[in-house]
């Protein structure tokens, strides 16, 4: 841990500890007194704000503690991902089964030239089973927009505006057992 980091840390701590000492010296005080009237007083003013205070740093004790687990996880995804491009690095030195990218992007299908987030295909083979790379659809392939389980016409409204959906040929469509969408019926 360092600075702000532990700083957080030891605050939480010491939150909890002085917040345990206020309930227990207002129950102390209560302790001595045997009438309700006398022992309110001590509720009041030590034993709610004590629980407060305990509370509280419990709250930025597991606030710290997430903050710490995120940045652990992400130094990890940051490490696993570079032994991840040597080790693909490595397999296509040797001549394995790992394709290399294309330099030059596929031509832009002309149904899908009007579609934001969608003018091209992906090249790298990351949205395809098995690793293939797209090919330029022939000249009367009808072009589809690819869903989770279903696709789609460009112009069907389920899919309109969204950013996130690849275009794909009807065939490949049907390959990877996506499913014609019953609104647009392509």
């Amino acid at each position: 841990m360092r600075g702000a980091s532990a700083v957080a840390t030891y605050l939480g701590r010491i939150l909890v500890v002085l917040g345990f000492m206020m309930i227990v010296i207002a129950w102390n005080g209560a302790a001595g007194l045997d009438y309700i009237q006398g022992q309110f007083p001590f509720l009041l003013s030590g034993a709610m704000p004590g629980l407060g205070l305990i509370i509280i740093g419990a709250g930025v004790e597991y606030v710290q503690s997430l903050r710490t687990f995120g940045a652990r996880r992400a130094k990890q995804m940051a490490e696993l991902n570079v032994a991840v491009m040597h080790l693909v690095a490595r397999v296509r030195e040797q001549g394995g089964l790992i394709p290399a990218p294309e330099s030059e992007p596929v031509a832009v299908p002309a149904a899908a030239a009007g579609r934001p987030g969608l003018s091209a295909l992906d090249t790298a083979g990351s949205a395809f089973t098995g690793g293939a790379t797209p090919t330029a659809p022939a000249a009367g392939e009808e072009i589809v927009i690819a869903g989770r389980s279903s696709y789609h016409r460009s112009s069907c409204h389920l899919v309109a505006g969204r950013e996130d959906l690849r275009t794909l040929t009807r065939l490949e469509a049907e390959a990877r057992s996506l499913s014609p969408c019953r609104v647009c019926k392509p």
